[in-house]
């Protein structure tokens, strides 16, 4: 599995919404899009968004490939951190 993890402050939450709901017809279906809301976020004091995409397509080649459209999204390049993990499935 291959899954890409982006953070974001809390108030960009309409703007992180309205991202998902504009791609989530496009979401390729290895995909799982994920939004969370927390109170406490990893290297974040506070409550912040995360946007988790994991994939569980047939190669880390394929996963990669579908999570491109995350990697396209222009509040990812602004103001995020990209982690990506590699986990066996």
């Amino acid at each position: 599995m291959v899954a890409s993890a982006y953070l974001y402050p809390v108030e960009l939450l309409d703007e992180v919404m309205r991202w998902a709901h504009t791609v989530s017809p496009d979401v390729p279906e290895s995909i799982e899009l994920l939004v969370f809301l927390r109170r406490d976020m990893l290297g974040h004091a506070g409550p912040g968004l995360q946007v988790l995409a994991p994939a569980l397509a047939e190669s880390e080649e394929a996963a990669r490939s579908d999570l491109e459209f995350v990697a396209d999204c222009s509040l990812v390049i602004v103001l995020s951190s990209p982690r990506s993990s590699r986990r066996p499935m």
